[in-house]
Protein backbone atom coordinates (compact mmCIF):
# COMPACT_ATOMS: atom_id res chain seq x y z
CA UNK A 1 0.00 0.00 0.00
CA UNK A 2 1.10 3.50 -0.76
CA UNK A 3 0.77 6.44 1.59
CA UNK A 4 -1.94 8.17 -0.51
CA UNK A 5 -3.92 4.98 -1.17
CA UNK A 6 -7.39 4.61 0.38
CA UNK A 7 -8.22 1.26 1.95
CA UNK A 8 -11.79 0.14 2.60
CA UNK A 9 -12.84 -2.93 4.59
CA UNK A 10 -16.34 -4.24 3.88
CA UNK A 11 -18.12 -6.67 6.19
CA UNK A 12 -21.20 -8.45 4.88
CA UNK A 13 -22.76 -9.09 8.31
CA UNK A 14 -25.01 -6.30 9.63
CA UNK A 15 -24.11 -5.24 13.15
CA UNK A 16 -26.75 -3.65 15.42
CA UNK A 17 -25.45 -0.31 16.67
CA UNK A 18 -28.29 1.03 18.80
CA UNK A 19 -31.56 -0.77 19.47
CA UNK A 20 -34.59 1.40 18.72
CA UNK A 21 -36.16 0.29 22.02
CA UNK A 22 -33.29 1.97 23.90
CA UNK A 23 -33.28 5.07 21.72
CA UNK A 24 -34.76 7.40 24.38
CA UNK A 25 -32.76 6.02 27.31
CA UNK A 26 -29.36 5.90 25.59
CA UNK A 27 -26.98 8.64 26.74
CA UNK A 28 -24.44 8.05 23.98
CA UNK A 29 -24.09 11.14 21.80
CA UNK A 30 -26.58 13.37 23.61
CA UNK A 31 -24.00 16.09 24.05
CA UNK A 32 -22.34 15.74 20.66
CA UNK A 33 -24.78 14.67 17.94
CA UNK A 34 -21.95 14.03 15.44
CA UNK A 35 -20.67 11.16 17.58
CA UNK A 36 -24.10 9.62 18.25
CA UNK A 37 -24.62 6.11 16.85
CA UNK A 38 -27.03 5.54 13.97
CA UNK A 39 -30.28 3.71 14.60
CA UNK A 40 -30.68 0.17 13.35
CA UNK A 41 -27.98 -1.55 11.32
CA UNK A 42 -24.94 -0.11 9.60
Amino acid sequence: MNEGENVFIVDSIPVPICKIVREKSSKIGRENFDKAPDKGYT
